[in-house]
């Protein structure tokens, strides 16, 4: 069985997928409701963490092996939370997928300020993906 599983950072952007990963799955953009990104003290990336108002614009890598998915739960550590969300697809399909949401135990490092993607993508994009090559 593949899976489905919602990005929402660096994960976002296809090279640093395929960095960690080793994977290029097909993937559409997404909504995740009841959720807000924030940037996290010391870090390039961000988190997510419910918050009943918000939404969270992202991503969804489609059929995503359980080799990939293991790769995934490495890279994300401890300090997350692998979850089950639902997602509106920008085609209007709700699916269930995986999403990496931080662990109530780290919320003290969540910043106030909200996550950029395009300053990401502008800064840090390509030396993160540089970093993070898929470790086999």
């Amino acid at each position: 069985m593949n899976h489905d599983v919602f990005v929402y950072g660096s994960l976002l952007f296809a090279d640093v997928f395929e960095a960690v990963t080793g994977a290029s799955p097909p993937r559409a953009e997404a909504r995740l409701a009841g959720y807000a990104r924030y940037r996290l003290r010391g870090e390039t990336y961000p988190a997510i963490v419910p918050e009943p108002d918000a939404e969270t614009v992202g991503a969804v890598y489609r059929s995503v092996t359980h080799a990939t998915l293991d790769r995934l739960d490495r890279f994300e550590g401890e300090e997350y939370l692998r979850t089950r969300v639902e997602v509106v697809l920008t085609s209007g399909e709700r699916v269930m997928a995986h999403a990496y949401v931080l662990d109530p135990l780290e919320h003290r490092r969540l910043e106030p300020a909200p996550w950029d993607p395009e300053h990401f993508d502008r800064t840090h994009r390509a030396a993160f993906a540089a970093l993070h090559p898929l470790r086999r």
